[in-house]
């Protein structure tokens, strides 16, 4: 599994506006996580910068942060990268497509400690995927 310090952002400007890279925290046996960047393109697709929101493993239902909650819990459950693709489950943004691909991240080569995202925003005439 990558580590954080194998990511060097310097060899990869292109795909910074397009990166999310969340901390997974662990306190008592309960996960939250906390979106430590959040890309340019991804803010603008959202219409806020989430850098630094802070989230629980189970937020409310219907909540965009639930879909990248059960997005994350689903890259440590099976401790591989994890693909989505849809629209955004947020008001007045129901009609961007993104597909996204999310990375787990390990310090110590096996915690999943961090996770790696990176979101597209895709055309409405590319609805079907492969």
């Amino acid at each position: 599994m990558a580590a954080r310090s194998d990511i060097v952002p310097r060899k990869i400007p292109r795909l910074l506006p397009y990166i999310l890279l969340f901390d997974r925290i662990t306190q008592h046996g309960r996960d939250s996580f906390r979106t430590r960047l959040c890309g340019s393109e991804i803010t603008e697709m959202l219409r806020f910068d989430a850098t630094g929101e802070s989230f629980g493993a189970d937020p409310p239902a219907g909540d965009i942060t639930s879909r990248i909650a059960q997005t994350l819990n689903t890259v440590i459950a099976v401790r591989g990268p994890v693909r989505v693709a849809g629209n955004l489950q947020l008001a007045g943004r129901e009609f961007v497509h993104f597909e996204a691909i999310f990375f787990p991240l390990s310090d110590d080569g096996s915690t999943i400690d961090k996770i790696l995202g990176c979101v597209v925003r895709r055309p409405a005439t590319q609805d079907k995927l492969p």
